[in-house]
């Protein structure tokens, strides 16, 4: 069974029928405090799946590199002009924390990740979220392969 996607921001109120999908995946190193980030771009128009891996320094969690890697997904897909993105992780706590109104952090970085992703509003038509299973993240299977 599939979860729904959740609304997250964007001009349209509706689920758009073409959008999108951006699926995510960060591992985090503590020696270097360095975040290595998965992304995998599913464009709305039909053609290739887009691949890529993106190295940010000065992280200092998993859960700063969990962020971090949805931001730099977004931005990715913001990059190759997707308009409608739709959001697959498969980390459950990020995932509450970016759909769940009213979610407190423990840190405010997290609280700042946050509104850095919701702040691309105006220039997108619709921005959703849902969680998936980590067998299904892409991303994380095209890296083991």
């Amino acid at each position: 069974m599939e979860l729904p996607y959740t609304r997250l921001c964007g001009r349209f109120i509706h689920f758009p029928p073409y959008y999108a999908i951006i699926q995510v995946h960060s591992q985090f190193s503590s020696s270097i405090r360095q975040a290595q980030v998965h992304r995998l771009l599913i464009p709305s128009q039909p053609g290739h799946i887009l691949r890529n891996i993106k190295y940010i320094n000065n992280v200092y969690s998993k859960v700063d590199a969990e962020w971090l890697g949805l931001l730099a997904g977004v931005e990715y897909a913001r990059e190759y002009g997707e308009r409608t993105i739709a959001i697959e992780q498969s980390n459950l706590e990020v995932m509450q924390g970016l759909i769940v109104p009213g979610t407190r952090f423990y840190r405010s970085s997290i609280q700042d990740y946050k509104d850095r992703i919701l702040s691309v509003s105006p220039e997108i038509d619709w921005l959703g979220a849902r969680y998936i299973p980590e067998r299904q993240n892409r991303s994380i299977i095209e890296r083991l392969k």
